[in-house]
């Protein structure tokens, strides 16, 4: 028996990207952006190293201006407030 404590969603979940920066730069200019405040990032930072494994999915606030540039079933670009890129999320639905 391990003594192991589990993670938070039952299973740790990868979640680091594939990808340089360079190549998630590349996506600001073919699919919309979304820009991450402080908490959203320490959240994004958590997920991919593993620390947090949510088991459901991830909502995020968004302007309506960001909402209608989302693409169902399509990447959106995470930013940080200095335009620098820090991943990519598939949009499954908008909420308004």
């Amino acid at each position: 028996m391990s003594k192991l404590i589990p993670s938070h969603g039952g299973r740790v979940v990868n979640r680091m990207a594939n990808v340089a920066k360079t190549t998630l730069a590349d996506y600001r200019t073919n699919v919309p952006s979304i820009t991450l405040n402080a908490w959203n990032i320490t959240d994004l930072k958590l997920i991919a190293n593993g620390a947090y494994s949510p088991s459901h999915l991830i909502t995020l606030s968004v302007d309506e201006d960001t909402a209608r540039e989302l693409i169902l079933g399509k990447k959106a670009l995470l930013k940080d407030e200095e335009e620098s890129p820090l991943g990519l999320i598939e949009v499954e639905d908008i909420y308004t």
